[in-house]
């Protein structure tokens, strides 16, 4: 338990008031079975709160600071980022995968490694921060870790441009979407490096490079799309 508080503390400046509530966010019911002294509960009952704070506060974040974009763009990043691969991730950057509590034969299988139970206790920390400190405090939290990596562009990984760029496009009527490959670097086998054009109906509209040419070609879809959506 220590563990987690002085880690909450170092990378977030977090506090907790009731350290029983932040103790459940972090316990799987293996660990209770294990431990029958411990009257405790698991995280399950936070999680399901967990998840409907999250759905407030990434629409929240997107609605209040991208009051430029529509329904659908909304739409379309909020999906992006509420997912499990996202809170997985985030929650291994917190350290929350060295924090929860399970049972000797659960922590020799590396359960706390797996995805959807990372998930899982990344909302049930949310829903213990938002009982315990309210919205601000985890907006503060969700600025210095989700928002924070949605505004360099983490996850545009997440999202399709290829065909997104051709639904774009295709409003207007049939065209030709090419992808030419303008220079590669396939000698060192390490680190190949090749550039991409898209043409559209023969007009270069973007452009990317990428250690292969689906990655450069991805690139090149998204800034296209990016120039086109913005006309």
């Amino acid at each position: 338990m220590s563990d987690v508080i002085s880690g909450l503390k170092r990378d977030f400046d977090i506090s907790f008031k009731d350290v029983h509530l932040l103790n459940e966010a972090f316990t799987h019911g293996t660990y209770l079975h294990e431990n029958l002294h411990d009257k405790g509960r698991d995280y399950q009952r936070l999680e399901f709160l967990g998840d409907s704070v999250m759905q407030l506060m990434v629409a929240d974040f997107l609605y209040r600071d991208f009051s430029n974009w529509n329904e659908g763009q909304l739409t379309e990043a909020r999906i992006s980022m509420v997912q499990s691969k996202s809170f997985s991730h985030f929650a291994r950057l917190a350290h929350f995968d060295e924090y929860i509590l399970l049972s000797k034969s659960s922590k020799k299988q590396k359960l706390n490694d797996n995805d959807n139970l990372l998930e899982d206790i990344f909302e049930s920390f949310i829903a213990a921060l938002y009982i315990d400190q309210g919205i601000p405090a985890v907006r503060k939290f969700l600025d210095k870790t989700l928002f924070k990596a949605f505004n360099e562009g983490y996850f545009n990984q997440f999202v399709n441009y290829k065909s997104k760029l051709q639904e774009l496009v295709q409003q207007v009527g049939k065209v030709e979407i090419k992808y030419v490959v303008t220079n590669q670097d396939s000698i060192n086998e390490e680190e190949p490096y090749y550039e991409v054009d898209v043409l559209i109906n023969g007009i270069k509209n973007g452009s990317g490079s990428g250690r292969s040419i689906k990655e450069a070609e991805k690139i090149a879809a998204q800034n296209a799309y990016k120039e086109l959506s913005d006309l």
